[in-house]
């Protein structure tokens, strides 16, 4: 399963609440419908998704132990591939 490169940016207007983008390029990640307080930051966490995967990739040979089986739960969850 391939997922849209990032970066991705959020966007606040007017015909699409919190839009999640793709950085320099076009086209909508996802948008949510409503505005409300939980919205923002759900929206930030959807952004930087791809930055997180990639973080998680390149710690995950310094990792051990409970860190480690974290690390590749997260990845695994990401790429749909967790037990």
């Amino acid at each position: 399963m391939k997922h849209t490169p990032g970066p991705w940016i959020v966007m606040l207007s007017e015909d699409k609440p919190y839009a999640i983008l793709p950085a320099g390029r076009h086209g909508t990640i996802c948008q949510f419908s409503d505005v409300y307080m939980d919205q923002e930051a759900n929206a930030r966490l959807i952004a930087a998704a791809p930055d997180l995967l990639e973080a998680c990739e390149e710690a995950l040979p310094y990792c051990d132990g409970l860190i480690q089986e974290m690390v590749e739960r997260a990845i695994a969850k990401v790429k749909g591939s967790e037990p």
